[in-house]
């Protein structure tokens, strides 16, 4: 999931095609409604301007502004905060007291001094104030600024004192990834079931959305923190479009892979049932939380309509317990996961020029991942193309296309199992739980007896104990790993050779989203 904060990021998602956009883009959430916008419906070049102006906060057709715009200083109003804390702490230092005395008889001064503390303990030279908060506390401490920082920066940022940015975040791109197999499936299959599939997934990501509106399509009344909760306000619908993609990035000058998902672009914005406008749970928090469950729906989603209307059987992948298609073998999956093996093997030169006991974090790893995307002239590839030069690599390792789309259909003949009833899962879920920490102190929760009659307090008590001990060796192993030179590595940019990057040309081909989901 990634926060668009800038319009730059809204017009790639809008007016740049994604590598191997194959249908129109769709618009999506109850939320349209509200402002004249009908949902499951194309979302049009001349719309386009509508749907900067939801970004923006904006009515669509009116231009009203919907949301307060949130404002900070601007960046160039700002200096670094480390050497004034250096300035105060040495004046207080020379008048024998402290900083916190010295600003004691001005109201919220000394927390303004707390927060600029904890800014630079936590960024140290990175951590920047207003210059109107820096020439308050010098001020009220009886310091020259200047003393602190050079005569020009002080008048650039005097002279930048009332300009301000906008900070809000327009928007959130949730992107529903598919199994591989499908996305197999999808490449090797006839016309019908390729559209099949694309209507198994249209259907699954509007459940998706239907139970992301439930989960974080609210918003917020009044002052959160400080002491004080904001009030929930049930709000009336999501408003954004999906993207659908069915290919990923050339490698080594081939076509894409084949590469089926969907981006839901959600805008930051959410009318209450009280009928103000303010925007999604919580700033967006409640979206991250429930990214990672939106795309397990989804997968769980398409796999229950790919099983009931195409009788395709699935089975867990060795290493990685994902849900594949059982008919769709190894090799083929392998085949069409070049980037992947691209990224594995400028992993492995980008670790020859490190310490051999040091490992990648994930940012890094996302940095070589954008390294070697190969950009060049796009050249438009159609999606019949596409499809074509799927079958042409499957026949090329000795996989019959017509034969594996036969091996997936109808492999479940005697009716899908019964549903199992919530609490059941539940069962299942705290019995799972219980094994992973069977060696953590405390009752087990899956025991099947419950717990003795006078045992809950005194293991409660231990319970604390032991997770305070617990507490402790977590903090003396992060600050282990921060003193700690070989963890975080740095990169040699990997030589890899460049090709030029194709794009599919946008079919007139329209994926249906149903408006009432099935029950999940």
């Amino acid at each position: 999931m990634t926060a668009l904060d800038s319009a730059a990021k809204v017009n790639q998602r809008l007016l740049s095609p994604f590598p191997g956009v194959g249908l129109d883009p769709v618009w999506i959430g109850a939320g349209l409604r509200e402002v004249g916008l009908e949902p499951a419906t194309p979302l049009l070049p001349e719309q386009h301007q509508a749907a900067k102006a939801l970004m923006d906060g904006r009515h669509p057709a009116t231009g009203e502004p919907l949301v307060k715009a949130k404002v900070a200083t601007h960046p160039r109003a700002k200096v670094a905060a480390e050497p004034l804390l250096k300035v105060l702490q040495q004046a207080a230092a020379e008048r024998g007291t402290t900083v916190e005395t010295m600003l004691c008889g001005v109201p919220r001064a000394g927390e303004r001094f707390a927060r600029l503390v904890r800014g630079v303990r936590r960024e140290r030279d990175r951590h920047l104030l207003p210059i109107a908060d820096a020439e308050r506390l010098a001020t009220c401490a009886a310091v020259d600024l200047a003393l602190a920082y050079d005569r020009d920066l002080l008048q650039e940022a005097r002279a930048c004192r009332q300009a301000r940015v906008v900070v809000r975040n327009r928007g959130f791109d949730l992107g529903i990834d598919v199994p591989k197999s499908v996305s197999v499936l999808y490449a090797l299959a006839h016309t019908k079931l390729a559209a099949a599939v694309e209507d198994a997934l249209a259907t699954a990501v509007a459940d998706v959305l239907a139970a992301v509106e439930g989960w974080a399509g609210y918003g917020l009344r009044g002052q959160h923190g400080g002491g004080r909760w904001a009030q929930r306000v049930p709000g009336t619908g999501l408003l954004g479009w999906v993207r659908w993609t069915v290919a990923a990035w050339p490698v080594a000058g081939h076509v894409g892979d084949l590469f089926l998902g969907a981006h839901l672009i959600l805008a930051n914005l959410v009318r209450g049932v009280d009928g103000r406008w303010s925007a999604v749970g919580a700033g967006g928090r409640d979206l991250y939380r429930h990214a990672h469950a939106a795309g397990a729906l989804a997968n769980a989603r398409l796999r229950r309509l790919l099983s009931e209307r195409h009788g395709i059987a699935w089975s867990r992948r060795p290493g990685t317990s994902a849900w594949e298609i059982a008919g769709v073998p190894e090799p083929l999956r392998i085949l069409f996961s070049k980037r992947a093996r691209q990224v594995s093997a400028a992993v492995a030169e980008a670790l020859k020029s490190v310490e051999p006991d040091s490992r990648l974090s994930l940012k890094q790893r996302d940095r070589i991942t954008l390294w070697i995307r190969e950009y060049g002239e796009d050249a438009a590839s159609p999606l019949e193309n596409l499809h074509a030069s799927w079958r042409q690599q499957a026949r090329a390792i000795g996989c019959d296309p017509l034969s594996v789309t036969r091996s997936c259909r109808g492999a479940i003949s005697s009716g899908l199992p019964a549903r199992p009833a919530p609490a059941d899962i539940a069962t299942r879920r705290w019995q799972r739980a219980a094994s992973r920490a069977s060696s953590t102190p405390g009752p087990v929760p899956g025991r099947r007896h419950g717990l003795g009659a006078g045992r809950g307090p005194r293991r409660c008590g231990q319970r604390r104990r032991r997770r305070s001990a617990d507490r402790a060796g977590i903090a003396r192993q992060r600050r282990d790993r921060a003193a700690s030179p070989r963890r975080q590595p740095p990169l040699q940019q990997p030589a890899i050779p460049a090709c030029p990057r194709r794009h599919v040309a946008l079919s007139s081909k329209t994926a249906h989203v149903p408006g009432t989901p099935e029950e999940a």
